[in-house]
């Protein structure tokens, strides 16, 4: 079977484009999602912030991505700890960490899906690591 000429990411970090229908910036550590629609390359999707019920592919990995650029992200099934935002009530190490609104991550069961636990604290929207539940079980 032939396989159509395109760049496949065989890493932890990959390049990809900001949806411009949501005309917002994506940033530093933000969980994102695939949309529907193709990159201007015609070759991937572009990415969109995850919500609360969207585990997400991956985190961004620069200080922004304006709407439409590209930029990079690490992927979230990557080795090692990954990197997050809190919510407003913050984290503390240890907890168990759930998805949130607008890429972030929650602390509060119930807030959204399970998906790993906090190697460090944050104060409310701040930055923080965390064990992915797949490497943590």
């Amino acid at each position: 079977m032939a396989y159509p000429n395109i760049t496949i990411d065989q890493g932890g970090f990959g390049t990809f484009q900001s949806d411009t229908a949501t005309a917002v910036a994506l940033t530093i550590y933000q969980r994102v999602k695939f949309s529907t629609t193709a990159d201007t390359n015609g070759a991937k999707p572009t990415l969109l912030v995850a919500g609360v019920t969207d585990r997400g592919v991956a985190v961004v990995m620069q200080a922004s991505i304006a709407a439409g650029s590209f930029g990079t992200v690490r992927f979230l099934n990557a080795q090692g700890e990954q990197f997050g935002i809190s919510d407003s009530a913050g984290i503390t190490v240890g907890s168990p960490i759930y998805t949130a609104a607008a890429g972030i991550y929650s602390a509060t069961q119930g807030s959204g899906l399970l998906i790993g636990y906090a190697t460090t604290t944050a104060a409310g929207y701040g930055q923080f690591t965390f064990l992915p539940i797949n490497a943590a079980a």
